[in-house]
């Protein structure tokens, strides 16, 4: 008959110890990161800078979003292009970060493959990134249409476990990996 605590101290082999409390794998990779890792809200800090990304699965259906997604990510520029490349891939501030040459082409990808009316909510927002750009290409008179597709966008979205969230971090793997800026050890 097997021991049970032995067992079961398997289980945790990879934690640390400090003090009274287990610290996880991952923990001990984010305080020895040489590059300073912060937490952050997913309502707050993350969806935010996905809000293109939220109006793609919300206005579309799952399969025809991830065809399109797909598509528009395998045309996603170099994050070495990137005046900021602490930026996350995929994300307005990245769109914002590229030389205008480059988030110009981006942003008629992402017309061509979404046309223009689904991202038109985008342009009602004064602080999104770029935002001359986003306006110039799909920019409409405002409507209240325009402010219940955004809102419905981050309702869908905005918890973290939610499957449009989930959706739209499965979309940041693949710009990433796209651009280069994620890679495979």
């Amino acid at each position: 008959m097997a021991k049970k605590g032995k067992k079961s101290a398997e289980a945790f082999s990879g934690f640390k110890r400090d003090k009274k409390t287990l610290k996880a794998p991952i923990t001990a990779v984010i305080e020895n990161s040489p590059v300073p890792m912060d937490k952050s809200s997913w309502q707050d800090v993350q969806l935010p800078e996905y809000l293109w990304v939220a109006l793609v699965f919300n206005g579309l259906s799952e399969e025809e979003s991830f065809d399109r997604l797909r598509r528009i990510a395998a045309e996603w520029p170099s994050h070495s292009n990137l005046k900021n490349p602490a930026v996350q891939p995929g994300s307005h501030s990245a769109v914002a970060a590229l030389p205008k040459t480059a988030r110009k082409k981006l942003l008629r990808t992402i017309k061509a493959e979404l046309g223009k009316g689904l991202l038109s909510p985008l342009c009602n927002l004064s602080n999104l990134p770029a935002s001359d750009d986003w306006v110039s290409l799909f920019g409409e008179d405002e409507s209240l249409d325009q402010w219940f597709a955004l809102g419905d966008s981050i309702q869908q979205a905005s918890q973290f476990q939610s499957k449009n969230a989930t959706h739209i971090c499965w979309f940041i793997s693949l710009a990433g990996v796209a651009s280069g800026q994620m890679t495979e050890p």
